[in-house]
């Protein structure tokens, strides 16, 4: 990867590893730092960016267990490498690992380096930290007077926790427009082009030019910043405050871009509310991919809203090329939607199913994520919710809860939870089943999982007994 030089400051900017039981790359791509990258060399810097979860650099070296097996549309599995669980995890009977790249594959890549003047690590899942410290102490040998700033969705949410970690000398608790005055306040340096890092809307494109591995297998878009809604057990509003959207003019020159100059087919939208207000917004993108006649794959991962698939939206989303779909059901009981969001009343899902289906996707592109391990639920709402999607053409996908810090169900989970995910992050890790009950327990949920994939057998998504790709 080549360096861009610029004129004051070199960045080095690190996705650092994942640390879980399992870990699937469905399009994963730290969007936020590929923005930070592309504003930081608009303002003359030069920035690098490592990648720890490169899954081409080790794969001919690794032994066969280990070996990323990559699947279509850009998705696929991770390198990985056994490694000792924390203390807080050592009960769990499975492997933990850390995904991506060796770690002497890392430090030779660190070494390459000229030294930066400050390194920006960013952060996903609050669980995930003990990738973050392990990056972060390789970091700190090899960099020893370079300042090290953490970001991301754990330094905003864990504040406090990850204050605490000894090789990270700042905890970035701001959006990406926050960042010229952090800057300038720990560390005296001035960007000069701040003015432009306050609207979301004219963000340059992120900076996928330089990201690993190559060639491109997909690209993440983000079309608005936000969500209208306020659902109990999100973080949207949390980390994205507002709702901003911007030009379909400038969201189709985004695709077109990365199609014509890259050869990039795949995209994977990550709006958290792409559908709506579509006609002002997502149908005019669509309608110019259209008539530009682009050979493009458009995915949903983190779901569409049920509502607004009228019959015109589905046929519209298939004639431009939408080819994996995730519906945000959360549950079929109507009366248990409207007590967490409202975002589906009765006979929407039907009918959103039914619009689908008659423009012409097939079952196992349809993805129907429902909510499970709720604080207090029941499980017969989750087993009755796989039912009716199924009995409506659909791929049922168990959305396992992940208690998230600062969120409207964030006290309820803590009054409930066996674990103290008040304190430790490690034990919001949906593996350990965080809200399990009496009522619920972990026996209850693996039933549920069978049930589920029964039911995506039946679609014809994949094979009884499979692994969940999506949703551990």
């Amino acid at each position: 990867m080549e360096i861009i030089t610029g004129k004051s400051s070199f960045f080095l900017l690190i996705n650092p590893w994942i640390t879980d039981f399992a870990a699937y790359d469905l399009w994963s791509r730290p969007l936020a730092l590929l923005y930070l990258a592309s504003l930081l060399r608009d303002a003359g810097h030069g920035v690098f960016l490592l990648n720890c979860l490169d899954h081409t650099e080790d794969a001919g070296t690794v032994n066969k267990h280990a070996r990323p097996v990559r699947r279509k549309f850009g998705t696929g599995k991770f390198i990985r490498t056994e490694i000792e669980k924390p203390w807080a995890l050592e009960r769990i009977p499975r492997k933990y690992c850390r995904y991506g790249m060796l770690s002497e594959t890392f430090r030779k890549k660190l070494t390459g380096l000229p030294g930066p003047d400050v390194i920006l690590i960013t952060s996903t899942m609050t669980y995930w930290y003990p990738g973050i410290r392990q990056a972060a102490e390789i970091v700190r040998e090899v960099f020893p007077d370079s300042p090290i700033i953490l970001g991301g969705s754990y330094a905003r949410l864990c504040h406090e926790h990850a204050l605490g970690l000894p090789e990270i000398d700042f905890v970035f608790p701001g959006k990406i427009a926050d960042f010229p005055s952090f800057l300038n306040e720990k560390l005296g340096m001035e960007l000069a082009n701040s003015h432009s890092w306050k609207h979301f809307s004219r963000y340059p494109f992120p900076a996928f030019d330089l990201w690993e591995p190559r060639p491109l297998e997909a690209v993440t878009i983000m079309t608005s910043e936000g969500c209208p809604f306020t659902c109990p057990y999100c973080a949207s509003t949390v980390l994205h405050p507002g709702f901003t959207k911007r030009s379909p003019g400038d969201v189709f020159m985004e695709i077109e871009y990365w199609h014509e100059k890259f050869g990039v087919e795949d995209f994977a939208f990550y709006d958290d509310a792409l559908l709506v207000d579509n006609r002002n917004h997502l149908l005019p993108v669509l309608s110019k991919v259209r008539d530009a006649g682009l050979r493009v794959r458009f995915h949903t991962p983190n779901a569409v809203h049920v509502r607004e698939l009228s019959e015109e939206v589905c046929e519209a989303l298939k004639a431009s090329g939408f080819e994996t779909l995730r519906l945000g059901l959360e549950t079929a009981i109507v009366s248990r939607a409207a007590q967490r969001d409202n975002k589906v009343k009765s006979g929407e899902f039907s009918r959103a199913m039914k619009n689908l289906l008659k423009a012409g996707f097939s079952p196992d592109q349809i993805g129907v994520y429902l909510l499970c391990g709720l604080p207090n639920q029941d499980p017969s709402e989750v087993e009755y919710s796989i039912n009716i999607v199924k009995e409506c053409g659909g791929s049922p996908y168990l959305a396992e809860y992940s208690p998230i810090p600062r969120t409207e169900m964030w006290h309820e989970a803590v009054r409930v939870s066996p674990f103290p995910i008040e304190k430790e992050p490690l034990f919001h890790n949906n593996t350990l089943f965080p809200c399990r009950s009496h009522r619920f327990p972990v026996s209850e949920l693996e039933r549920l999982k069978q049930l589920a994939r029964r039911a995506r057998s039946l679609a014809g998504h994949q094979k009884p007994g499979e692994n969940d790709p999506e949703i551990r």
